[in-house]
């Protein structure tokens, strides 16, 4: 019996220095000009030591460049843009989901739509005096979600003024902290694990799937797995943990 693991990554297997325990001296990812930006603790770096064993597939927030600086190696399949890629063991979209991705997306006119989320986004903020970081972010050429970044207060605040918009425009919202993306219907890390799980499952019956995430969000990729596994400090461990 194979084990595949479909994982989250930021928050699940490193931290950021704000979050980290411990020292930093195992560097985990890299930020865009070189410099150390997340961090192993002892009990992560033990942790994904073991996990090397398996296929590990990353199920990520991460855009495909910014995989690439993960100091982690992905030996075949990878999960981007919050569900809305898959890459292949060379970072390519894998054919047939990028055709299906770019039928939904044409048929849907989702680039205008992206579009207009992203300035209304903009407009919101600057009327509601909320500073936040709102971006439009394209990966591979496909507009994938807006990010949004900044205080917890703000993230919520901003929240409660677009969730009627979003729901009638049939977009999601994740929120983590200090973070928060606006997501298309195809940008669906459940989805995407699905999709993979059945092409492997094509291959070989003789699987078994692990889904370790650490948000809210995450618990419906995990849940397309046999077992599931999250950090005790997590969001998930938070609103559940002690059940």
């Amino acid at each position: 019996m194979s084990l595949i693991v479909f994982t989250d990554l930021d928050d699940t297997l490193f931290s950021s220095p704000r979050n980290c325990v411990g020292d930093k001296s195992n560097v985990a990812t890299l930020s865009i000009d070189g410099k150390s930006y997340s961090f192993f603790s002892k009990k992560q770096k033990a942790f994904i030591d073991n996990l090397n064993a398996m296929n590990i597939i990353p199920v990520t927030g991460r855009r495909s460049d910014s995989l690439k600086r993960v100091k982690i190696y992905f030996k075949s399949y990878k999960i981007v843009s919050h569900g809305a890629l898959i890459l292949d063991e060379k970072d390519k979209i894998i054919p047939e989901w990028d055709v299906s991705q770019n039928e939904f997306i044409k048929r849907g006119n989702w680039v205008e739509i992206m579009k207009y989320v992203h300035s209304l986004a903009d407009e919101i903020a600057f009327r509601k005096n909320l500073n936040l970081r709102i971006r439009l972010i394209f990966d591979l050429r496909i507009p994938c979600y807006v990010c949004i970044k900044g205080s917890e207060e703000y993230i919520l605040r901003f929240k409660d003024e677009l969730k009627s918009c979003c729901s009638d425009m049939n977009l999601s919202i994740h929120i983590n902290s200090r973070n928060m993306a606006i997501l298309p219907p195809y940008a669906s890390k459940r989805n995407a694990v699905r999709f993979l799980k059945e092409k492997l499952l094509l291959d070989s019956q003789s699987l078994c799937f692990i889904g370790i995430g650490d948000s809210i969000s995450d618990l419906g990729f995990m849940s397309e797995c046999d077992y599931q596994i999250f950090p005790t400090s997590s969001q998930i461990g938070r609103q559940y943990g002690s059940a």
